[in-house]
């Protein structure tokens, strides 16, 4: 299905056009704060962070709305754990290049 072309720029944007966090924090969330939770279960990314010059962090825009995905409701994270970038890992392509991919 091809992509509305107003968005061409956000889809092709280009690694040095955002800022890329050194280290990500993510939980390990669960719905089973109320009676009518549903019991899901996941990661969530709990925050982004770049560090810089006397070990200072700086926060990156990322999704921490720490909602259920199924059901909308509020999660609760039982397990947090950091990881950081390996700048030298490359993701491998596993989706179809061919063809338009923007709507006329």
């Amino acid at each position: 299905m091809p992509f509305p072309r107003k968005f061409r720029a956000l889809i092709e944007i280009q690694e040095d056009e955002v800022n890329i966090p050194d280290i990500v924090y993510l939980a390990y969330s669960v719905c089973a704060v109320e009676e009518e939770s549903c019991g899901w279960g996941g990661w969530t990314i709990e925050s982004a962070k770049r560090v810089l010059e006397n070990d200072q962090q700086e926060v990156h825009e990322a999704d921490t709305d720490q909602k259920c995905p199924v059901c909308g409701r509020d999660l609760y994270r039982a397990i947090t754990k950091q990881f950081r970038l390996n700048s030298d890992w490359q993701p491998a392509v596993d989706y179809d290049t061919e063809g338009p991919i923007f709507k006329e």
